[in-house]
């Protein structure tokens, strides 16, 4: 008679576990439906760097960046749902001379490609990271930290004349 007591109660705790974990799960699932759009978006996204005017090395010394004879800006974009589902990863590794170059079009520098995905909530977002390398004569070479952050929708400028300095 114990014997069949057991099983009955390791039944019972098993459901309530499991109906504890899908509550949890349908207020997550709550949550992107009250952000859900009635319209998918897909806008085509260009990404693009502002490069400093100047780079300092761990001793003082100051490089201009006009005088940089390559920079490297490597990096990756990954789109993330409401929900936390991980839906397309693209990484990118964009060479340009700075030697040839202006200062306003350093200042609006693109990397990568085209890329496009779909956004349908207030809460899917793009994860940038990206690292800049320059390379300048005499050897001097300058890397910055890793870059990461968030952009979301309504972040997306239209137009890159739009960029803050």
């Amino acid at each position: 008679m114990k014997l069949s007591k057991s099983p009955l109660f390791f039944l019972v705790f098993i459901s309530l576990f499991l109906l504890n974990t899908c509550d949890t799960l349908t207020e997550k699932n709550d949550e992107c439906e009250k952000t859900k759009w009635a319209a998918v978006q897909e806008p085509i996204i260009y990404l693009y760097i502002a490069v400093p005017i100047t780079y300092c090395n761990k001793v003082s010394s100051i490089n201009a960046t006009d005088s940089a004879t390559q920079m490297i800006c490597s990096g990756s974009i990954t789109k993330i749902y409401c929900d936390g589902t991980v839906s397309g990863s693209f990484s990118f590794n964009t060479n340009f001379y700075p030697i040839q170059m202006t200062e306003a079009e350093l200042y609006k520098q693109r990397v990568g490609q085209a890329y496009q995905f779909k956004f349908q909530n207030d809460k899917d977002h793009l994860v940038f990271v990206g690292r800049l390398k320059a390379y300048f004569p005499g050897g001097i070479i300058w890397e910055t930290e890793e870059i990461n952050f968030k952009i979301y929708y309504k972040d997306i400028k239209i137009n890159p004349n739009d960029f803050e300095k």
